[in-house]
């Protein structure tokens, strides 16, 4: 399931509050650790209004509703209050402190509670990777895990990050090239798995039916 995986990824990034405003031009092109950020964060929004609007509506409406509204006026631009006031047709009360808090401020929208009150199953935690190092905005090593797989492929502090080839999915084969003083080097290994307590939708019959992922 697609969504969960991308679920996965945002609650588990160091950089999943932080507001629209701060993520600049030059951390989303240079820095891998916002450039999702973006997406996920829309993603899993337009997840909330959908289950918000089908469960106002007992099922009449849905976001699909929204978008189609939205396309009978293509020749106007969608700016963020056009599309609050276009999904406001749909909802019983405005969306303006939703969209303000979860999308431009960042802020996480809670799982677990969005599940319960859709009636979807869950479990309490999932599996993401663990690339075993962090980085600075300059995309150079700044610790490595000495336990980690990074650190057993040869990953050392000072790094500079030139290229990755990376899977979010846990225990994946992930590849990068570092520059290591005037050296370029080769390094590849899988991504080590960390358990989080995070809310995360089941693979099972009952949530199949009822959404698409």
């Amino acid at each position: 399931m697609i969504f969960t995986d991308l679920i996965a990824r945002h609650y588990s990034s160091e950089v999943n509050e932080i507001p629209n405003e701060k993520i600049t031009y030059e951390k989303f092109w240079s820095d891998p650790k916002y450039e999702k950020v973006p997406y996920d964060r829309g993603a899993i929004f337009a997840f909330f209004l959908d289950q918000k609007i089908i469960g106002e509506s007992k099922g009449l409406y849905s976001l699909d509703d929204v978008m189609r509204k939205l396309l009978e006026n293509s020749h106007r631009k969608v700016d963020h209050q056009y599309f609050v006031n276009t999904v406001n047709k749909y909802c019983k009360q405005s969306i303006q402190s939703y969209f303000i808090d979860f999308i431009e401020n960042g802020k996480l929208i809670p799982l677990k509670s969005l599940f319960k009150s859709n009636d979807l199953n869950f479990s309490d935690s999932i599996e993401v990777r663990d690339i075993g190092f962090s980085y600075d905005s300059n995309l150079k090593v700044t610790a490595v895990n000495p336990k980690s797989n990074a650190f057993k492929a040869g990953l050392k502090v000072g790094d500079l990050i030139i290229k990755s080839d990376t899977d979010y999915k846990p225990g994946t084969l992930v590849r990068y090239s570092v520059k290591r003083k005037k050296e370029v080097l080769a390094l590849e290994f899988y991504s080590n798995i960390k358990k989080l307590n995070i809310p995360q939708l089941t693979n099972d019959e009952k949530n199949l039916k009822r959404l698409s992922f």
